[in-house]
């Protein structure tokens, strides 16, 4: 593609897009349907209550709604419709909308309403637009914008990674229902990062990885009277420093010399969450 073409999205799709997804989240607070549904799972020596409420409902039908709007949009870019790849390999696009989605409604659905709702909400819908237009730009590596729109990518992922961290702690959900949402979204956030890495292959048991280190002690610090925000950015650290690690390895640099950029990210953000307690 020649460099000084710059594909934009559609714009009345996007409006149309964005324009559901804030009436979605904000429907989502304010509406409040009597619908509870209990029980419970007895797994040997573990006991599960499984509940289905509003919120829950309403969070999946938001990641869906960001999904099917996110492969819209990217259905419409002009490398997409030229090479016509299966709707399948465009999904990955769709991850960090959809787990930015979630976080943003599980974030919304804990603030009172009032003008830090308000301000979460603005400032929430500004960051889904950021990703959009950014996984919008790397769905052509031969983009003139690629290098920024991919490291844009990244620093939303972990910033996603961080607003889930936080919602998930702030909101006191229990261990054995966090770790797994956890898990997924470090999962998925690894495997995106190590893919605009390495464009030619996809690296799923390596992103596996990463969520095994990182929920470790994920874990135990849920049982350390830490705040919310330093919870967040201690996940995050482990998960930058665990993939950032996998990356070096994977481009050929000794374990030792591949440890030292990990290890000093990692202490540089321990600061910051020591810093902000």
């Amino acid at each position: 593609m020649d460099a000084r073409f710059r594909p934009s999205p559609d714009t009345g799709h996007l409006s149309v897009f964005t324009a559901s997804l804030a009436l979605a989240l904000l429907l989502a607070r304010l509406v409040r349907l009597p619908l509870r549904w209990e029980t419970a799972l007895n797994l040997p020596g573990l006991y599960v209550p499984v509940k289905v409420t509003t919120a829950g409902v309403s969070a999946v039908l938001i990641a869906a709604l960001c999904l099917g709007g996110t492969l819209g949009m990217l259905s419409r870019h002009p490398t997409v419709r030229r090479e016509q790849p299966p709707l399948l390999s465009l999904v990955p696009h769709a991850v960090l909308p959809m787990v930015a989605a979630w976080g943003l409604e599980i974030l919304l659905q804990r603030l009172p309403l009032g003008l830090a709702w308000l301000l979460a909400f603005g400032v929430g819908m500004a960051f889904l637009m950021a990703v959009l237009l950014a996984e919008f730009t790397v769905a052509d590596p031969n983009d003139v914008r690629y290098p920024w729109a991919a490291t844009t990518v990244n620093v939303l992922g972990y910033l996603t990674l961080f607003v889930l961290a936080y919602s998930l702690h702030a909101a006191a959900w229990r261990l054995v229902y966090a770790l797994p949402i956890l898990g997924l979204a470090v999962t998925l956030v690894a495997l995106r990062a190590l893919r605009l890495k390495f464009p030619e292959r996809w690296l799923p048991i390596e992103a596996l990885l990463v969520a095994l280190v990182t929920l470790h002690p994920a874990a135990a610090w849920r049982y350390f009277p830490l705040p919310s925000v330093p919870y967040a950015i201690l996940v995050v650290a482990v998960a930058y420093a665990a993939t950032l690690f996998v990356a070096n390895v994977l481009e050929g640099q000794p374990v030792r010399e591949a440890l030292s950029e990990p290890l000093l990210a990692l202490t540089l953000l321990a600061v910051v969450s020591v810093w902000t307690w």
